[in-house]
């Protein structure tokens, strides 16, 4: 089968722009270190059911991997590439397998200009940076937008099973239940429109549904998982910072409304257009509706709409919101799109004949536009310098030459301890990936870290007697570091051993009394 041209140029360029996001030298986020460090382990030991590496949280007594699947995907990656190559090859392939979905999902609706649709969303700079992230996120929109176009057009046992694996591949599979809702309100609402038709509710709850429970139940890490989901779905991700101090990763902030618009901008613009053609076609009375046009119509613009308003929320949404509100650009001008051809179409290819000059301008144009929008995110993402395993390398290594093994490390961010047991897991950090792991279990502990590491506290004795530790790693991109170290520095306690321009290494060896393997001068780098 011959690909089209166009389709074949508009996948080339998404396909240069994600290898450039992932040809950075660094990382987004540092979930990446834990997710590669899992892997490996399953690759090596089987499924884990305790992480003793994150001291402060319950995973040394009870472990689940919310991210089985995704992690069982990325073992031929890590072992036939150096792992931190490898997960970022695996990022870029999971990220065209999203871009290829959604654009197999637009012809199936048959909504015009496909491969046009899908380079819009991909020019959307929020959307492009979190589905270049080497973590599942990828996997979970592919994931989702199979699901919801299998219940959709009545493959009931690809959604069970898409349903099913998506528990064991992303944490976030609740996102499904959204589906089933908007598909039903649809579904209702066609009905309404073209009497014909009566709503067949439960042809799209059963698939869904029991593809979840499937999933839940038939799990390896059954009930365990039930009780693991209580804390990382309805704890971090439905309650979040309502009526607690604790700081989550960024991901989990919202925008305003604005901002959702701004960030979409590509789509937006779309939608508005494919929204306008419609109204056309409707008013010209030269469309033709059909209960399942309707019924795909409206499933795709509640979800664009449900997880744009999500996004103000939480801005990680935007990964769903973009796909959705284009696919819903695609439904409304696959309904419009005979009105067009005969209206709209013919008047703008005479004047592009008789004006040939502007048809060159407009490509121009298209193609600039195309490479500012792509540019930009892909530039933006070589500012940046964390993180990077050089960053933390010589404090990683000091501790291994002077601290005995399995010693508890105090870091004043939470985000950056999966790096370092990473780098050397013969020690443990504090806690990681989210400070909810700490603050659930432990809050009088989280409460206590804040305070110490804000700066502001004379408490740092509590670094040896409430948290064990003997060695801290101060990462400077906290506002409150420089105070921090300063405290350190005047303490009778700690001294300085090792520094770069990322990170400071304090420890208190000497002064405890405490066993070293061998003493080290102070170093710089």
């Amino acid at each position: 089968m011959t690909v089209p041209r166009r389709t074949l140029l508009v996948f080339t360029i998404i396909f240069i722009l994600l290898f450039l996001k992932e040809a950075v030298p660094r990382f987004q986020d540092p979930d990446t270190f834990y997710h590669v460090m899992i892997t490996e382990m399953i690759r090596d030991q089987g499924i884990p059911t305790v992480f003793p590496w994150f001291s402060f949280t319950t995973w040394p007594e009870m472990y689940v991997d919310a991210h089985l699947l995704y992690h069982v995907a990325l073992i031929p990656f890590v072992t036939f590439f150096d792992p931190l190559v490898g997960v970022k090859i695996a990022a870029l392939l999971f990220g065209m397998l999203t871009f290829f979905t959604l654009y197999r999902v637009l012809k199936s609706i048959r909504a015009p200009y496909a491969e046009l649709l899908t380079l819009a969303a991909a020019l959307c700079a929020p959307f492009l940076y979190r589905i270049s992230f080497a973590r599942a996120i990828s996997l979970s929109v592919t994931t989702l937008l199979i699901i919801t176009w299998a219940a959709l057009t009545g493959r009931k046992w690809i959604a069970f099973l898409a349903s099913a694996f998506f528990v064991w591949l992303y944490h976030g599979y609740p996102t499904a239940l959204l589906s089933i809702f908007a598909i039903c309100v649809a579904d209702w609402l066609a009905c309404r429109l073209v009497p014909t038709h009566k709503p067949q509710f439960w042809q799209s709850i059963w698939p869904i549904g029991a593809g979840l429970l499937t999933g839940l139940i038939i799990n390896p890490t059954f009930p365990n998982n039930i009780i693991f989901s209580v804390l990382d779905i309805f704890k971090i991700g439905v309650v979040g910072r309502l009526g607690t101090n604790v700081m989550p990763g960024s991901e989990w902030f919202g925008v305003m409304l604005g901002n959702v618009v701004e960030s979409a901008v590509p789509i937006a613009f779309i939608l508005l257009l494919s929204i306008l053609s419609f109204v056309g076609a409707c008013l010209s009375r030269h469309v033709q509706i059909s209960h399942e046009k309707v019924r795909v119509l409206f499933t795709f613009l509640f979800l664009g709409a449900g997880y744009s308003l999500l996004t103000i929320r939480s801005n990680r949404f935007i990964e769903y919101a973009v796909p959705f509100l284009t696919l819903a650009a695609g439904a409304f001008l696959a309904i419009a799109f005979p009105y067009l051809e005969s209206t709209i179409f013919p008047t703008i290819r005479d004047w592009f004949h008789t004006n040939r000059s502007w048809k060159k301008v407009s490509i121009g144009l298209l193609f600039i536009t195309t490479i500012a929008l792509g540019g930009n995110e892909v530039l933006a993402s070589y500012k940046g310098d964390y993180y990077q395993t050089r960053q933390y390398q010589f404090a990683s290594d000091w501790i291994k030459t002077n601290v005995p093994e399995n010693e508890i490390i105090f870091t004043n961010i939470w985000d950056f301890g999966s790096v370092l047991v990473y780098l050397d897991p013969t020690y443990r950090v504090i806690v990681g990936l989210d400070p909810r792991f700490m603050s659930d279990p432990f809050p009088e502990k989280y409460q206590l870290l804040m305070e110490i590491s804000s700066g502001e506290s004379d408490k740092l004795s509590a670094i040896t007697d409430v948290f064990q530790s003997r060695v801290v790693v101060v990462d400077m991109r906290s506002k409150e570091a420089e105070a921090f170290s300063k405290q350190l520095e005047s303490s009778n306690t700690f001294h300085e051993v090792g520094r770069n321009e990322w990170v400071r290494l304090f420890t208190c060896l000497s002064a405890c009394g405490l066993p070293v393997s061998h003493s080290a001068p102070a170093v710089t780098y």
